[in-house]
């Protein structure tokens, strides 16, 4: 799953400023446990609320239809991209540790 944002831009007393008009994340219970106790991470708190945890003290709360400065967008998609590259290292971590656990084993003791 990526991580996507939808923006819209605009300008609003003569700076730069973007809507958030769609993202795309997971929830909390559809991200490994490895990825929500690191930091940063990021999952959608419902149809309408995103969580950015930057730290353990530091969460930020973006919400469909309202507006950003186009600095804290850019620091936004700077955090998210950490993110994102911290969670396809887990799975990618994951993917190796469970590749063959799956299916039928037979176990004989003599």
């Amino acid at each position: 799953m990526r991580i996507k944002l939808e923006l819209e831009g605009r300008v609003i007393k003569n700076a730069k400023h973007y809507t958030l008009v769609n993202y795309t994340l997971l929830t909390r219970n559809n991200l490994p446990e490895d990825y929500l106790e690191g930091y940063p991470h990021a999952y959608s708190a419902s149809e309408q609320d995103m969580v950015v945890r930057i730290n353990p003290t530091t969460s930020v709360y973006y919400q469909l239809g309202e507006v950003y400065t186009k600095p804290a967008i850019d620091n936004l998609i700077t955090i998210l991209r950490t993110a994102g590259n911290r969670l396809r290292t887990i799975n990618d971590r994951l993917r190796r540790e469970n590749a063959g656990w799956e299916g039928k084993r037979i176990i004989t003791y003599v």
